[in-house]
């Protein structure tokens, strides 16, 4: 079961965020009282419980809550437009939404709604005294979360991860990075990216000190850099998107970051000279590349060495990590040689347990095909060689360019639409039916995507060059981009 939280110092503070703080006595009587409400409501295993809520301390006790209650949580990400949030509801035929009364991060009272009736309750969770003690009815396969992710068809799709998923995950990472109560984490992820279940579960099962910061924190590199600096943060799992912006302020993260023991990285390549430039400035940090898809969070894993040789070009993507077993193939799906690219299949106890789409759920049936193209090196390292279709990693998330291309050609004004990721930026190409500016699309996609997948780069054409087979050429449209 998640939802645990160490006791061995009941008044050592547990939480922080820019709001205040919460010691794990405080924070398990909080949980137990949300939980017991929760459960009076009707919150159990297989219970979905949708979560909308600025990241803070108050939320990660909700989250907990209905893992307590046994329920399983949907965070739900209140920078996605109304329209995005209310679909994911409807996709995964949720039975309950929890969100905070007001803004106000210091109130202990939660709204509980039932969607199925639309009636609502305020559940109280201050510090007074302890509920009695919640039966936790949920055994390890009942589903612990959904985490929705860019969908092959363009729509999104919810993965399903189990309580025994998530535990083999968090087993296995907080023995990989040494994780020990004397650690200070930093959560700077969004609570619908699957970096935060590291940062909340793994941090209050080893006793660990955590950090909420704020929605936007990764936007704003000072800001960052300022908060590790202050708090003497000890652990950093973020994208290494986040990291490259923290090295444009120069020599001043050697001291800004001087706390951080561990480093992990996730949820795209970082560039051979950037890594090498950050691990230079922080020689006494240990740096961990951890590699997967949300179907699996992590299934493979590297640890760096202290330094990186003048030779290295990239760095491995690493070995089976979470228990996983490691099959390449290829598009027959037979097994390749050594040395050989193909695509990366995973079986293991973190692999997801299906999808939920229109309310029904589908099981995934065991073995995960990535989509990855890896190759094993001879020293048993796996090297990371692309996608094989048109789902990409951008700013650390996962984006399928097909849901943006659908967004995009439902404009009323749009005929067709493609987009391509070149050098990690985002453009989009269209051939319009009429006339239609740049700011009137991005307002557009504004309704239906989060803002990482709205498209800066917008280009027009008469018509999109197609290929032999009647597809979309995509690098006859790379190659009309400007070079820098």
């Amino acid at each position: 079961m998640l939802a645990t939280i160490a006791h061995a110092q009941p008044d050592n503070i547990a939480m922080r965020d820019r709001f205040g703080q919460t010691s794990f006595r405080e924070l398990e009587i909080t949980i137990t009282n949300l939980a017991a409400g929760l459960q009076a409501l009707g919150v159990g295993p297989g219970v979905l419980v949708g979560i909308h809520a600025h990241k803070s301390v108050r939320t990660v006790c909700a989250i907990f809550a209905v893992l307590r209650a046994g329920g399983c949580f949907i965070p739900l990400s209140p920078s996605n437009p109304l329209q995005r949030n209310e679909m994911l509801l409807s996709d995964t035929g949720a039975q309950f939404l929890l969100y905070p009364p007001s803004a106000e991060a210091e109130s202990e009272t939660y709204l509980v709604r039932d969607l199925t009736n639309g009636s609502q309750t305020l559940l109280n969770s201050d510090f007074a005294a302890p509920s009695p003690a919640v039966v936790i009815l949920a055994n390890e396969t009942d589903p612990a979360y959904i985490f929705y992710t860019s969908g092959s068809t363009g729509r999104p799709k919810g993965v399903v991860i189990s309580h025994k998923g998530a535990r083999a995950f968090l087993d296995w990472s907080a023995e990989f990075t040494s994780l020990r109560a004397e650690d200070y984490v930093l959560n700077v992820t969004k609570f619908d990216f699957d970096l935060s279940i590291f940062d909340i579960f793994a941090s209050m099962e080893c006793g660990a000190r955590l950090y909420v910061g704020e929605d936007d924190l990764s936007q704003y590199p000072l800001r960052l850099l300022r908060l590790v600096e202050e708090e003497k943060i000890t652990v950093l799992y973020t994208v290494p998107w986040v990291l490259m912006q923290l090295l444009r302020c120069g020599e001043t993260i050697r001291k800004s970051l001087q706390s951080l023991r561990t480093i992990m990285f996730a949820g795209e390549v970082f560039p051979i000279k950037e890594l090498r430039q950050l691990m230079e400035l922080l020689p006494d940090a240990r740096f961990y590349n951890l590699f997967g898809p949300t179907e699996t969070n992590a299934c493979a894993a590297y640890a760096l060495p202290a330094q990186l040789s003048d030779d290295v070009t990239e760095v491995p993507i690493g070995r089976p990590a979470c228990g996983a077993v490691h099959f390449i193939v290829d598009e027959d799906g037979n097994d390749v040689e050594m040395g050989q690219v193909g695509e990366l299949h995973v079986e293991g106890p973190a692999v997801l347990l299906g999808y939920m789409t229109e309310g029904t759920f589908a099981p995934s049936g065991g073995r995960y095909a990535t989509g990855d193209l890896v190759v094993m090196r001879r020293d048993g390292e796996l090297m990371y060689r692309g996608r094989r279709d048109t789902l990409i990693k951008l700013q650390g998330a996962r984006v399928e360019l097909l849901e943006i291309e659908r967004v995009i050609q439902d404009h009323p004004q749009v005929i067709e639409c493609a987009a391509v990721i070149v050098r990690g930026r985002l453009s989009v190409f269209i051939a319009p039916r009429g006339k239609v500016s740049p700011l009137q699309l991005r307002q557009h996609a504004s309704g239906f995507l989060p803002p990482y997948m709205v498209p800066r780069s917008i280009h027009y054409m008469s018509s999109l060059p197609r290929n032999a087979n009647g597809k979309v050429d995509r690098q006859h449209l790379v190659a009309q981009l400007p070079p820098n």
